[in-house]
């Protein structure tokens, strides 16, 4: 595999947690443009138009959603409380709602505004790079009793 092969595939198994709203934070994998493109194709469905007599193309969101879910978000923390005001529901458990594909493609079938969320952040790259520095500056700092264990053990 080349050089560049190989950091386009390092670049997409990178993730990161992005809080689209408080009580809402998500695990969202990094997908280049080919490969949303690739899942945009698998989500296209074909009618004919009667009228035109002619094929027409159109995006199945359901099936989008489905394969963003599986594909884009990892994980989730959500809570009752926000999902509840996320899909306008009556009545949901209290405490924290388990992550599953299923939920996750229901609820990005019925509010396009986390849908959109999420394929932005998918995108962008700036996001993933910012959270890699990050977790590369906080996994480099010395814990505060490293220190001063070397301290001691330098004294005679």
């Amino acid at each position: 595999m080349s050089v560049i092969a190989n950091k386009v595939k390092e670049r997409s198994e990178r993730l990161l947690w992005a809080e689209y709203a408080p009580g809402f934070r998500l695990r969202v994998r990094h997908l280049t443009t080919a490969e949303i493109l690739r899942l945009e194709d698998q989500a296209r469905k074909q009618e004919w138009d009667r009228r035109t007599r002619q094929k027409s193309e159109e995006l199945d969101r359901e099936k989008m959603a489905r394969l963003m879910a599986e594909r884009v978000i990892a994980d989730w923390r959500l809570d009752g409380e926000t999902l509840r005001s996320l899909l306008d529901l009556d009545e949901y458990p209290e405490g924290a709602v388990p992550y599953s594909a299923e939920d996750c493609a229901a609820l990005l079938t019925h509010n396009l505004d986390v849908y959109v969320y999420v394929r932005g952040v998918c995108q962008d790259l700036a996001l993933f790079e910012e959270a890699r520095k990050a977790e590369a500056a906080k996994n480099s700092m010395p814990s505060p009793g490293a220190d001063s264990a070397r301290t001691e053990a330098a004294a005679p």
